[in-house]
């Protein structure tokens, strides 16, 4: 493991954790388990960085994360150099959360809301020059009620889409086009976060809080929860938060659901039920920081470990311990 991993900083911490996992592992044999070693590529000592999406540009190596507390963007180059992409501002992004890295097309898209979450503000979609960093698009959401614009899927026509949590739907942002449609009716879905497209385009997997994972047609926008046979644990879809696909293999983050863990899924052909669930990574202590999203990188899965985002509700907010970005492979 890289040694910018260090959970344990001190010796009496060390003994009192060993101690407590002895003494659960008598009682509960099966408690404490760790299917997979991930590796710590980027330690991040950015006291208000609060990072939640993450993006990888497959051209020049560098992970870009979102902030939640203060917006901007920040990059990460390869030899873990970091540096604000897009400096945080008031003219925007806001507060930022999903990102997608379109790298045909030279765009770094990414969810943003403004105001707090007792107070909304402004919600939009931001498309960034993938070299410089300049704002070049600003899709707004609907005027209609209040919004929590969180995750993206980004197609290979250039279509984006965007999962809207508070207001209970799906939003389509057409090649080219300066405004935003709901795919679905408003309350359609509880809390839609997660979302990536099915191999053949023709559909959306969204990942609809602890209602499960849903198959979204494209055209007409129906939705149906995708099954999960009796031989399955039933919160197997319960509190996924990022989703990202590669191949037939989807990963998912899930903080919605204790102990968080990082599994993956294999869908039947049509996609419409969950044939097969590996448990990737679980009851890691980094994990006890709250993942969030994760991104493929060549095999692997890099996600954020510790977004410590409930420091946000704390006065001062100060992290516990710098953010992690770790990576575990994920295919054979």
């Amino acid at each position: 493991m890289s040694p910018c991993y260090r959970p344990w900083p001190r010796r009496a911490t060390r003994f009192a954790v060993a101690r407590f996992l002895s003494v659960l592992l008598a009682f509960h044999p099966g408690a404490f388990f760790l299917t997979a070693q991930p590796r710590c590529v980027h330690r991040l000592e950015i006291p208000d960085l609060y990072p939640e999406g993450i993006a990888v540009d497959p051209g020049t190596g560098r992970t870009f994360l979102s902030s939640l507390l203060h917006g901007g963007i920040l990059a990460v180059a390869q030899n873990g150099r970091a540096r604000w992409f897009i400096p945080p501002g008031p003219e925007g992004p806001w507060r930022t959360l999903g990102l997608q890295v379109d790298h045909r097309r030279g765009l770094l898209w990414m969810a943003s809301n403004g105001g707090t979450e007792q107070e909304p503000g402004d919600s939009a979609v931001f498309a960034a020059d993938l070299r410089s960093g300049r704002i070049l698009r600003r899709i707004p959401a609907p005027r209609e009620g209040a919004h929590l614009l969180n995750d993206l899927a980004l197609m290979a026509d250039g279509t984006v889409y965007v999962t809207d949590s508070r207001a209970g739907t799906v939003h389509r942002i057409a090649q080219g086009s300066s405004r935003m449609e709901p795919l679905l009716p408003a309350g359609t879905l509880r809390y839609p976060n997660g979302i990536v497209a099915t191999r053949d385009q023709k559909a959306l997997l969204v990942a609809a809080g602890g209602a499960g994972l849903y198959r979204i047609e494209r055209q007409g926008g129906a939705a149906h929860p995708v099954a999960i046979p009796p031989s399955l644990e039933p919160e197997a879809f319960q509190g996924i938060d990022g989703l990202a696909r590669r191949g037939d293999r989807l990963v998912a983050v899930q903080n919605g659901r204790e102990p968080p863990r990082i599994v993956a899924f294999r869908l039947d052909p049509s996609e419409t039920e969950l044939k097969e669930l590996d448990v990737l990574l679980s009851n890691h202590p980094a994990l006890a920081g709250i993942p969030t999203t994760g991104a493929w990188t060549g095999r692997n899965f890099r996600f954020i470990a510790n977004s410590q985002i409930l420091g946000l509700k704390t006065e001062p907010r100060k992290p516990s311990e710098p953010f992690l970005v770790m990576e575990i492979q994920a295919t054979p």
